[in-house]
């Protein structure tokens, strides 16, 4: 049983890593006049609430692997 969770909060955080990741991606991208980030090299437009939900994805996730990791390392 200790596994499953060892396994869980690993898997929350590469889930943590990924959505950082996508965060810093997203950020990172030109802001154009029409309020949206602009990818120049695949031509897709992500609106600016984007950035705001991976933010806050990579947070949740962050949490949630860190509580996973003490209820894991305590049980």
């Amino acid at each position: 049983m200790r596994a499953l969770k060892v396994i869980a909060a690993l898997a929350a955080a590469l889930l943590t890593v990924g959505l950082v990741r996508l965060w810093l991606v997203r950020r990172a991208l030109p802001y154009g006049e029409e309020g949206q980030y602009f990818d120049a090299a695949s031509g897709i437009s992500y609106s600016d609430g984007m950035v705001v939900v991976a933010g806050a994805g990579a947070i949740v996730a962050g949490v949630l692997a860190l509580l996973l990791a003490v209820w894991a390392w305590r049980r």
